[in-house]
């Protein structure tokens, strides 16, 4: 199924199915979720409506969040891969405020989470995500890998 939520992103290039991809942010399955996710967010960047992008980023951002605090350690993983590819300038544009506080808590899994799986992704996240941040204020633009979770 999450091979199948990255299918559907790819051939609609994110925007067209971003309602459908709504409907599978809360999915039980932690790739399901995240990759649900990873459509909504980009939909939202490249909308024409910048109010609905807006709502749905600020919704994909909360459900990011909660994935990122879940307590199925697979969920935290996933959710620390999705932190670590929604980290372009875009993307922190439509998340706002949210997206420090994800950068915060991404950076609180890296050292502290219990199992070393969601540490080690969560580490790579956050450098990637601290990397965008230095190369915008540099004026160069950092593109995060392509990876599956």
């Amino acid at each position: 199924r999450a091979n199948t939520v990255e299918a559907i992103e790819r051939s609609t290039h994110g925007g067209s199915a971003a309602s459908f991809m709504v409907e599978l942010k809360d999915d039980a399955h932690h790739r399901v979720r995240a990759n649900a996710l990873r459509a909504v967010i980009r939909g939202a960047e490249l909308t024409s409506e910048p109010r609905g992008s807006a709502a749905a980023a600020r919704d994909a951002a909360e459900s990011l969040a909660s994935m990122l605090g879940d307590d199925r350690s697979m969920h935290r993983l996933a959710g620390a891969w999705l932190a670590g590819r929604i980290s372009g300038p875009a993307a922190r544009g439509l998340l706002g405020e949210r997206w420090s506080e994800m950068l915060a808590r991404v950076e609180e899994l890296a050292r502290f989470d219990d199992d070393p799986r969601v540490r080690r992704r969560a580490k790579e996240a956050a450098g990637v995500m601290t990397r965008t941040v230095r190369s915008e204020w540099a004026g160069v633009r950092f593109a995060p890998p392509e990876v599956t979770p």
